[in-house]
C-alpha cells in the first residue's frame, strides 16, 4: 500500500498489516463474489452466470509502482500495467488479472479464464473483441468446452457492438476510483485487490438502490 500523507506510522502499519493479510486470504475477491451473487438474486437471476465477457485496459504506472511487472503497450503507447477482467452480462465483475502492459491480451486471458471457470463452471459462452480471436478460441473450447465469440470493430460511423459495451462500461466504472486512475501499487496482487475493492463499492451501491 502507498502510505497516505499525514498518517501516523503506527496507524498506517496496522491498516497495512490487515490489508496484506486479507489480500493473501483472497478476502477481497470473496467479498466481491458474495455481493455479485446478491445483486443477481435481487434481479431474479441465478447465482452464477452462464455467459461472460472479457476485455483489457492498459493503465499508466506511477513512480510508486516502480518497475515491477511494468511494461509498454506498443499499440496504445502506455507504460504501465494491463488489467484483464471478466464480467457477467450485467457488467458485474467476476475476476481480474493484472500483468505488465506488454503482455498480450491472449496470454493474459488464459489466467482470467482459469479463475473464471473455477468460480463459474457453468459458463457456456464468452464474448470478446477481435484481439482475442485465433488460437485462443480453440483453447477455450478444448479446455472448458465453452464458446469464445469474437466481434469485429466497425469503423463506418458510430455503432455499439452487441454485448461488448457492457464490459467496457465496467472498466469505466472501475476507473472512476481515484486509486485505479493510474497504477500506484507495487505488486500486481495489490493491483488486483484494489480492483475488487472498487468493484465492491459499485456492487454495494447497486444493492442499496433496490
Amino acid at each position: 500500500m502507498v502510505k497516505p500523507k499525514n498518517v501516523p506510522f503506527e496507524v498506517y502499519t496496522t491498516v497495512s498489516n490487515h490489508y496484506n493479510k486479507w489480500k493473501r486470504l483472497g478476502l477481497f475477491e470473496k467479498i466481491n463474489t458474495a455481493l455479485r451473487r446478491s445483486v443477481r438474486k435481487k434481479l431474479e437471476r441465478s447465482d452464477e452466470p452462464t455467459a461472460a465477457l472479457i476485455d483489457s485496459q492498459s493503465i499508466k504506472s506511477t513512480p510508486e509502482a516502480g518497475g515491477v511487472d511494468v511494461g509498454i503497450d506498443g499499440g496504445k503507447l502506455v507504460r504501465g500495467r494491463k488489467r484483464s477482467i471478466a464480467t457477467d452480462t450485467l457488467g458485474l465483475l467476476i475476476t481480474v488479472s493484472v500483468h505488465s502492459a506488454n503482455t498480450s491480451d491472449k496470454k493474459a486471458a488464459m489466467d482470467v479464464f482459469k479463475t473464471l471457470f473455477e468460480l463459474c463452471p457453468e459458463i457456456e459462452k464468452i464474448w470478446a473483441d477481435s484481439g482475442y480471436k485465433g488460437s485462443l478460441v480453440n483453447w477455450v473450447k478444448e479446455n472448458f468446452n465453452c464458446i469464445l465469440e469474437t466481434t469485429n470493430k466497425t469503423w463506418s460511423g458510430f455503432k455499439v457492438e452487441a454485448k461488448r459495451w457492457v464490459v467496457e462500461r465496467t472498466l469505466a466504472w472501475l476507473t472512476r476510483s481515484r486509486r485505479l486512475a493510474k497504477e500506484y501499487e507495487k505488486t500486481t496482487e495489490s493491483s488486483e485487490a484494489m480492483v475488487y475493492i472498487s468493484s465492491t463499492r459499485v456492487l454495494l451501491k447497486k444493492l442499496h438502490s433496490f
